[in-house]
């Protein structure tokens, strides 16, 4: 995980209009699928409805990587609020909405305006809306920063206490410490020399005469 400063994470999200956000989304997606979390493609941001599913899996990688779940899960409960709240803001402007139509004495022409009467209690879920927006992008990068600094790689589980020893085959503990053992060389043995060939008595008598035929 690269480290990043939350606040300015936020600070470029909101002066580019999101711009920044989505790319600071695709890019912690790269690097916690590089740690083992399992996040899908980036598209699915643009596909309405897939998107709240794309940001639960984000959340859960978040969780993954961070060594604690509830992280994640805290993080995907800011989302959904935000995104009642986004509801709620959006139907409050629409409520207070006021529409003026005028009409031209010399073209007959109707011009329609709509105005929005700002109160306290329509400026209330835009602002909660946008609390949940910072507060979303500066707990993530934070649990990001604590994972790049234990090298990139959660090493330990909730409360501190550091992860147990892989289990090999055998279920003995693995530990990249120990170095493998060497399989043990056998002294090589010279090779047989091949004995000599004596030769019997029998080999050594002459052949009879051969008898001429009649």
């Amino acid at each position: 995980m690269k480290n990043r400063n939350p606040a300015l994470v936020a600070l470029f999200s909101f002066l580019s209009f999101g711009i920044y956000y989505i790319y600071w989304m695709v890019q912690t997606k790269i690097e916690m699928n590089n740690l083992g979390a399992k996040i899908p493609t980036a598209w699915f941001i643009i596909v309405p409805f897939a998107n709240i599913w794309w940001l639960w899996k984000w959340c859960e990688g978040v969780g993954i990587v961070s060594g604690d779940k509830n992280k994640g899960f805290m993080l995907a409960g800011i989302y959904g609020a935000m995104i009642v709240l986004g509801i709620i803001s959006s139907s409050v402007m629409m409520n207070n909405a006021q529409v003026t139509q005028t009409v031209n004495p010399v073209t007959g022409m109707i011009t329609t305006e709509v105005s929005s009467s700002a109160s306290g209690a329509s400026a209330l879920p835009s602002l909660l809306l946008f609390g949940g927006y910072i507060a979303f992008l500066v707990i993530a990068q934070l649990e990001f920063n604590k994972v790049a600094a234990k090298g990139g790689n959660p090493m330990t589980v909730p409360g501190g206490q550091p992860l147990p020893p892989q289990q090999g085959f055998q279920g003995a503990p693995m530990s990249p410490q120990q170095p493998m053992e060497q399989p043990q060389a056998f002294p090589q043995q010279p090779p047989a020399q091949p004995s000599p060939v004596q030769d019997s008595p029998q080999d050594n008598q002459p052949f009879p005469p051969q008898q001429p035929q009649a």
